[in-house]
């Protein structure tokens, strides 16, 4: 053998020894780096595309928006009815005075009618509500009215018209009157767990459980305010530990008869508002329709559909709705607000089922559909499966 071919044999020997030897962490160290290239890759593919539907975002909004409101006037008109007396004017002159907001007090007009109107002038939005000053000393808008002991309430309904406008929550957004990344972000906050225990809680001991997000302060409407006096006594009856947030405080104030909605201020920010159920129409819901998410029974609550042997005679209705909730590892939450409304207890109630094989779901239709009840599969912001009993409404009851 040549010295040279000599020399190239060894470089082979020597060559062949290296991918022996290091090939393994060579080749480790290949698809590390072809990872971290490849993780890159999409990093910087959905960095591109998110700013591209941010940038087509905002030129779609910049395109159709309107002036910039640089501040809001509101201002409000009384038409007197006959028989209104002077003193009930000077009333409600200082109370308006007091609040800051311009008020001019009338005699009617042909055609004379209350409304909420709203003007732009430059970027000056001007709202202005006509209302009635009744003989009897309140005053009267479209859809509310105020006595002078309602200066609390008056403040709210002022203070959403320098947010909001003649027309309320602005038209195009999903909800609340919030844009979708308010309200995006809003859902974040509310879907984080619950730690604390809530069972057997008075409403302040059963909020501190829950330790909502310090983002978002809670304020209480005054009429929340008047009627936790009339609720004070009571306790909640659910155990919330496990729950995302939103539905947890949306749970705890229905047993209070009372729910919350986002809301946002006139500074921008967002806050949750408390008032009662009847003052308070859109509200935060006690979880989410699966239609509405796209969500079956059968995925989200499978246990609830499985074949069991079943024989109940004479159990107390919350005995057999905890052993469904052990049974089926999804909790079974009561409407007690609504249902004590009706005149029923849900812990005087005993129900039976005749022996046979049959799923939870059906268990829970036999002993709820009797008592002039129903039940209804739901999620929390977090996709967790609930049944939430509540009051059966008729067709013809809605």
């Amino acid at each position: 053998m040549r010295p040279h071919e000599s020399a190239k044999l060894d470089d082979v020997c020597f060559a062949c020894f290296v991918f022996e030897v290091m090939s393994p962490i060579m080749l480790h160290s290949r698809i590390q780096t072809c990872r971290l290239l490849l993780t890159a890759l999409l990093c910087a593919c959905a960095c591109s595309r998110a700013a591209a539907q941010v940038g087509s975002s905002r030129a779609t909004d910049t395109a159709g928006a309107r002036p910039k409101i640089k501040e809001t006037d509101v201002r409000f008109e009384l038409i007197r009815e006959p028989g209104t007396d002077g003193v009930a004017a000077q009333r409600w002159g200082l109370l308006f005075q007091k609040l800051g907001i311009t008020l001019r007090i009338r005699n009617p007009l042909i055609n004379d009618k209350g409304e909420i109107k709203e003007s732009m002038l430059g970027r000056i939005r001007q709202v202005k509500a006509i209302g009635v000053l009744r003989a009897d000393g309140t005053i009267a808008f479209p859809g509310r009215s105020y006595s002078t002991g309602d200066a609390g309430r008056l403040k709210e309904w002022i203070d959403e018209l320098k947010t909001y406008g003649a027309q309320g929550a602005p038209a195009g957004k999903p909800a609340f009157g919030l844009d979708q990344r308010q309200f995006a972000l809003i859902t974040a906050s509310l879907s984080q767990v619950v730690d604390g225990e809530t069972e057997e809680l008075g409403l302040a001991d059963a909020l501190d459980q829950l330790a909502l997000p310090s983002d978002y302060p809670v304020r209480l409407t005054e009429d929340a305010k008047e009627w936790l006096a009339v609720v004070s006594s009571r306790k909640v009856g659910s155990e919330l530990k496990g729950f995302s947030k939103g539905t947890a405080l949306a749970v705890v104030l229905n047993e209070f008869g009372l729910g919350f909605r986002p809301l946002r201020t006139p500074d921008g920010s967002l806050q949750l508002t408390i008032a009662p159920l009847k003052k308070q129409p859109e509200r935060w819901p006690v979880g989410w329709e699966l239609e509405q998410l796209k969500l079956k029974r059968t995925r989200v609550a499978p246990k609830l559909f499985k074949m069991v042997p079943v024989d109940l005679k004479d159990v107390p209705l919350k005995d057999v709705l905890d052993g469904v909730t052990m049974a089926s590892g999804i909790p079974v939450l009561i409407d007690y607000y609504k249902i004590e409304a009706m005149g029923i207890d849900v812990r005087k109630l005993a129900v039976s089922h005749p022996p046979k094989r049959t799923s939870w779901s059906l268990v829970l239709k036999g002993v709820t559909n009797p008592h002039k009840l129903t039940r209804k599969v739901l999620v929390d912001e977090r996709n967790r499966a609930f049944v939430w009993v509540t009051p059966l409404v008729t067709k013809r009851a809605k």
